[in-house]
């Protein structure tokens, strides 16, 4: 089973984060759900945004157990689908095979 690592914010991890915005950024994608990222200039101001307006509100631990079963239910329905449509895919590739021939 896959599993979510919940990790707090370190220097560990500044150059993924910082890459994630520019990445958004340069994408005009949307930043919902990202902890004000949007709005700060450098790593060390969105690991205090993160501390001050998340970690200590919302119960990190608690929120991550929740998302961890949503993630579990999730990856077992795309283990399902995967499942059923095998045989199909299996038997389509058989079929291009002697077409190809």
């Amino acid at each position: 089973m896959n599993r979510l690592k919940l990790v707090r914010p370190t220097k560990e991890y500044e150059d993924q984060v910082m890459a994630y915005k520019e990445a958004f950024e340069k994408n005009q994608d949307s930043f919902d759900g990202c902890a004000g990222l949007e709005e700060v200039e450098d790593y060390e101001e969105a690991c205090r945004n993160a501390e001050r307006d998340y970690i200590r509100q919302y119960e990190p631990e608690k929120v991550f157990e929740k998302a961890q079963k949503e993630f579990d239910l999730l990856w077992d329905k795309m283990k399902r689908v995967a499942e059923t449509l095998t045989p199909l895919i299996l038997v389509e590739d058989k079929r291009e095979k002697r077409f190809n021939k």
